[in-house]
């Protein structure tokens, strides 16, 4: 499994070109998701709740995996923040619901100890409408 990070316009990443690979390992990995939106709560004419609409439906991911590559000096690049509001696009998940096209959204980690291999979580967000998640991954940053 691999995250290929995509990088547009302003939200490039000094010192790194083209799309980041990060290899997931199932036991050194973590992935967690979501879903949020804001409820409208209608009532009717005695005062009762009547009818509920969901609005700005949309999921937050919560993403970690290692920083590793065939060199230290990749796994350094590795290490970098990615720019506020940056495409992070997920694929190759059998979960099929992580995949897809997200915004990079503020929150990002990097963890790097002398004695172990370098953590990054990425906080991510996907609007589950359409056009909705396509304008917001299209806006530069």
């Amino acid at each position: 499994m691999s995250i290929a990070i995509t990088k547009r316009g302003l939200a490039g990443v000094d010192g790194v070109v083209g799309a980041l690979d990060a290899i997931v390992y199932p036991v050194a990995q973590s992935g967690k998701q979501t879903l949020n939106y804001e409820e409208d709560i209608v009532k009717d004419n005695l005062g009762f709740d009547a009818a509920w609409r969901a609005r700005n439906t949309h999921r937050l991911n919560d993403f970690g995996f290692k920083l590793l590559g065939d060199t230290a000096a990749h796994a350094k690049t590795g290490a970098t923040m990615l720019a506020p509001l940056a495409t992070v696009v997920l694929s190759g998940f059998d979960v099929a619901d992580f995949n897809g096209s997200y915004q990079n959204i503020s929150g990002q980690e990097i963890d790097l100890g002398n004695t172990k291999v370098g953590d990054m979580m990425l906080k991510l967000r996907r609007y589950d409408d359409a056009g909705q998640n396509a304008s917001a991954i299209a806006t530069p940053s």
